[in-house]
């Protein structure tokens, strides 16, 4: 799953999502990562396809 906001991170982790990605929009990436984003991009076009095999 892809979200921005660390709420939403955090559902995705406590909902056992197979790949949780935050984008940092703004100063937000250690909370992103400590809301259990397993990576974080400040934009989606940093993203490959193997990024979104890896697990």
């Amino acid at each position: 799953m892809v979200e921005d906001a660390v709420s939403g991170v955090k559902a995705g982790r406590d909902g056992h999502f197979g790949l949780v990605i935050g984008v940092d929009r703004g100063r937000n990436r250690e909370a992103l990562l400590a809301g259990g984003a397993d990576r974080v991009v400040n934009d989606l076009d940093e993203l490959t396809a193997d990024d979104l095999l890896k697990r």
